[in-house]
């Protein structure tokens, strides 16, 4: 599944992980190893865990929006909070890494930031 990430939330996202780690540094228009020019979604951090948790974050609120979330209510209460997060995690997916000498890239090959918003990061 290609997930394409709004302006507006790139934006909620990029904000939310600078509030807890300010060091981090995003790559909107990242090209790793064998992925010859096509671009994806990245970060150099020491804490990836925080990026997944937003883009679930995202992915999660885009479900609530588009009613996808009506069919785990049919499940027990205590599947449902576990379906949720099966569902986000099987769609967001794990992301690669690459060291960069100083830090390390984590990226994620299903995931693009929409044209206007990384232009304007790849202009600073």
């Amino acid at each position: 599944m290609m997930m394409v990430l709004s302006d507006t939330e790139y934006a909620e996202l990029v904000v939310a992980v600078l509030n807890h780690d300010d060091e981090a540094k995003p790559y909107p228009r990242y090209s790793g190893r064998g992925m010859y020019n096509q671009h994806c979604f990245g970060y150099v951090t020491e804490n990836p865990a925080l990026i997944q948790l937003e883009l679930a974050r995202i992915h999660l609120k885009r479900m609530i929006v588009s009613d996808q979330c009506d069919s785990f209510l049919d499940s027990s209460v205590d599947n449902v909070f576990d379906e949720i997060a099966y569902a986000v995690a099987d769609d967001i997916g794990a992301p690669t890494s690459d060291s960069m000498g100083r830090g390390t890239i984590y990226y994620w090959r299903g995931i693009t930031v929409a044209d206007d918003a990384a232009t304007e990061d790849d202009e600073q």
